[in-house]
């Protein structure tokens, strides 16, 4: 528990053989030494990610890549993944995982004394330029690290670049950069496939072929959707695309969610339920699975859905693989689970199982369950406030607090620190925790 990252998040992602290679966008992004950032915004499944892979992987240069979700929105979390992504793209990297007072946590005032530390690292250490890819960035809007943002980015020294793919782009002050052009935009306009990406890209399958009139189909449905086009491609693989012209004309979003339930259903019946009933997990690993599941041949179906393509793949950072739905996939086959409350609790389950209380917790949150999510924070609830993680704390707090289950000396101990240091009701709280 004393260091609780999840080295997955710090993996370059790996995609199947039938990827097209964005060459027009990546042409584009071959002026980024003139530049500071790009900033590739779009809807879910725009091939946003395929295409920073493609760009890191084309200028052979060293990278950090962080994978976020919410619960980076921690200034605490985004930092300690932010200096252990520092020590695995550089080697020798002298940055150590922050330890903040308590008071600094709270007063949310530790830019000033990280940002030299990175901006000084990259500057040694990265001489010959470095790429720092930030997927998911929509998920942060906590002020204080975008203020470290701002001043990272307007530090960054030349020949390193930075690459933040979004949703939608947080409040982040960019207009001093924008001015001196210094940041490149690519938007979902650019990203969507032409008639002749789309073609390339379903062509691509078992012998299909398809004819002009489809493809121009396919073309005014979808309208260059890159994810919507890939559910086409596995759908024609069980069906000739000649079934599907009366479909066209639904809507792009209710198009997709045909195609992908054929898909789905398509699958033999085991298949369907591992994938349904591990779809609660972020990370996909065969002794989590196999723990959900009950069974012991998790590593062998990972592998294959990869191959289907239904995956994506990371090195976990110890040696093995880990995996990963499409977000936009995950939500879909969230949807089907019957009772997902079940799935959620055995999920904290297996992480309390292997020490890793903090994950715990938030799967027993998801199953409103916070008789257990208590008995997980009392565990992990020092360690992560140590770590100055406030924000992730008083989350916990607060809904501990409402459901009546803030009881251990250890959580009320957190709560006296977060919310109620230096008020007159401190010390009767202490007192309070010391008894329990």
């Amino acid at each position: 528990m004393e260091n609780d990252v999840m080295l997955e998040k710090l993996q370059i992602p790996r995609f199947g053989e039938r990827i097209i290679q964005r060459n027009r966008l990546l042409q584009k992004m071959l002026s980024y030494h003139e530049k500071t950032a790009t900033c590739i915004v779009a809807p879910a499944g725009y091939g946003k990610t395929v295409l920073a892979q493609q760009f890191v992987r084309n200028t052979g240069l060293p990278c950090l890549w962080y994978q976020l979700d919410s619960t980076d929105n921690d200034s605490g979390q985004f930092f300690q993944y932010l200096t252990s992504g520092f020590a695995l793209a550089i080697p020798g990297s002298q940055i150590e995982i922050p330890r903040f007072r308590l008071e600094e946590a709270i007063s949310g005032n530790r830019c000033d004394r990280l940002f030299p530390q990175f901006i000084h690292e990259l500057e040694q250490k990265a001489k010959d330029g470095f790429i720092l890819v930030f997927d998911d960035f929509h998920f942060i809007n906590e002020p204080e690290i975008l203020n470290f943002m701002e001043a990272f980015l307007k530090g960054l020294p030349s020949g390193c670049h930075t690459v933040l793919i979004c949703r939608y782009l947080p409040d982040l002050p960019l207009s001093r950069l924008r001015e001196q052009d210094r940041i490149l935009d690519i938007s979902r306009d650019e990203l969507a496939f032409s008639l002749e990406e789309t073609k390339a890209l379903l062509c691509t399958g078992k012998g299909l072929s398809c004819t002009d009139s489809i493809l121009k189909n396919i073309d005014r449905s979808i309208k260059g959707w890159p994810l919507g086009l890939f559910a086409i491609l596995l759908a024609f693989e069980h069906a000739h695309p000649q079934q599907f012209p009366h479909t066209f004309y639904k809507s792009r979003i209710a198009l997709f969610h045909s195609f992908l339930r054929d898909v789905y259903e398509n699958l033999p019946q085991k298949i369907q339920n591992f994938l349904k009933n591990t779809s609660v997990l972020e990370y996909l690993t065969p002794k989590a699975c196999d723990f959900l599941l009950g069974t012991n041949d998790a590593a062998d179906i990972l592998s294959d859905l990869h191959r289907r393509e239904l995956l994506i793949a990371f090195n976990d950072g110890r040696g093995g693989v880990s995996y990963r739905l499409h977000a936009v996939f995950r939500e879909f086959l969230l949807s089907l689970v019957d009772n997902p409350r079940e799935i959620f609790i055995k999920a904290g389950n297996y992480f309390e199982e292997i020490d890793s209380p903090k994950q715990a917790v938030q799967f027993y949150y998801s199953a409103d369950r916070p008789d257990l999510m208590e008995k997980a924070a009392r565990k992990a609830v020092i360690p992560v406030l140590s770590q100055g993680k406030i924000k992730t704390v008083k989350r916990w707090l607060h809904y501990l607090e409402e459901k009546h289950c803030l009881n251990s000396p250890e959580l009320i101990f957190a709560q006296d620190t977060v919310l109620s240091a230096g008020s007159s009701e401190f010390q009767k709280r202490i007192e309070h925790a010391i008894c329990l």
